[in-house]
């Protein structure tokens, strides 16, 4: 008898990880609000999808109840024109699913990138973090919302994981940008640390979603790339909102004034070229998956909208730079881990129909409306501090995970 191959053997894996996503989705629905609002964002997906299949304008295409429409790239209204073939509440359940399958692909994928080997390890993590995440605000909004960006944090990890200068690596970063523009921070990554092979892979695979977009929808993409593409407002028109989490966003509130277009454009500049020096040197100095989840952390913070349900690429910035913590015992790395890992189950913050505009007062209240921000400050603070201790750190005495 044959002995199965490691791929063979991990996709028996998937069954049972697709059986406990069942499970949780059945679970989750009646949790989920019933409002008008419910899985905004999967019934934009949804009337996109059908606007597609049926060669109309999914930048056009509005839903009853608000002036919403697709804002993705033409290539991401491709992808979900099959949804169209589904009802609303037969698409929910699968999407949640889908969500809860990703995110246990993701628990898999950053515990073997960080070296855990201890497959039973991994086994357990899995159905435990995609449970917990109904708890985790972040999670909690991706289901509500009914967004892509599990699936996108999936993909961007899968290319991350794998080798330098492995054969066609990059091309799952390209697919995700071209679904999605903000993982095309990646892109730039890969060519400030270097590894040109993978940003060229990377650029390829954008400029091929780009083309197939033009191919299919001429029309649509032409007026995405030439004018949608800069138009935030599409989006929402006051980044004041609770649900805002990033720059932009914190500086409307504390100005409590929509237009701050100047001040947020000097410190996303700041931030952008601060955050990726220390995504770099961390690189350099051998801290690579710190680094490289950091970028991420940078593209939170400087995009002009990042939801609270954006924040989910927390869930592989905590496994990493929690293996950094325990493998090199450092308490910076620890008191970051916990941070990210800790504040998002402790605010709820409220939903994206829930929300107003600058709604805190007081300093706690202005403190907790910030509350993702000052996440992501605290995990690029942490990583310039630990530049200066990066080669102890190397050389300390390594815990078996």
């Amino acid at each position: 008898m044959s002995v199965p191959s490691e791929k063979a053997r991990n996709w028996w894996y998937l069954l049972p990880a697709v059986g406990i996503a069942v499970v949780l989705a059945f679970l989750v629905r009646p949790i989920i609000d019933e409002g008008p609002w419910t899985t905004m964002d999967l019934r934009v997906f949804h009337v996109s999808g059908d606007a597609v299949w049926h060669g109309e304008d999914p930048y056009q295409f509005l839903l009853p109840q608000a002036p919403m429409s697709l804002v993705y790239p033409p290539f991401a209204g491709l992808l979900l024109a099959p949804l169209s073939l589904l009802t609303v509440e037969a698409l929910r359940i699968v999407w949640f699913t889908g969500i809860f399958v990703a995110l246990q692909g993701l628990v898999w994928l950053a515990t073997g990138w960080v070296g855990i080997n201890r497959r039973w390890v991994r086994l357990l993590l899995c159905p435990a973090v995609a449970a917990a995440g109904v708890l985790f605000a972040p999670v909690y909004q991706e289901l509500w919302s009914g967004n892509v960006n599990v699936f996108l944090a999936l993909l961007v990890v899968a290319d991350l994981c794998r080798r330098d200068g492995a054969r066609g690596r990059g091309l799952l970063v390209g697919i995700a940008a071209g679904i999605k523009l903000t993982p095309g921070l990646f892109i730039v990554y890969f060519l400030l640390t270097r590894r040109f092979r993978e940003a060229w892979t990377a650029v390829a695979a954008f400029a091929a979603t780009v083309a197939i977009g033009f191919a299919v929808m001429p029309g649509e993409a032409w007026r995405y790339w030439t004018g949608l593409i800069v138009d935030v407002d599409r989006m929402h028109a006051d980044p004041r909102i609770l649900v805002n989490q990033n720059l932009r966003g914190t500086i409307a509130r504390l100005l409590d004034h929509p237009d701050v277009f100047v001040p947020w454009a000097l410190a996303a500049v700041v931030v952008l070229a601060g955050g990726l020096t220390v995504c770099v040197a961390l690189h350099r100095r051998g801290l690579v998956q710190e680094g490289a989840v950091l970028v991420g952390v940078v593209s939170l913070l400087v995009s002009p909208l990042s939801w609270v349900y954006h924040w989910v690429w927390l869930v592989p910035t905590v496994i990493v730079l929690a293996a950094t913590a325990v493998r090199t015992r450092s308490v910076l790395w620890g008191v970051a881990a916990a941070t990210a890992a800790v504040v998002p189950f402790l605010i709820s913050y409220p939903t994206l129909a829930e929300t107003g505009g600058r709604v805190a007062t007081g300093l706690w209240a202005d403190v907790t409306a910030e509350a993702l921000v000052l996440v992501g400050a605290v995990l690029l603070a942490a990583g310039a501090l630990a530049l200066r201790t990066a080669d102890r750190d190397r050389d300390a005495v390594v815990t078996q995970v």
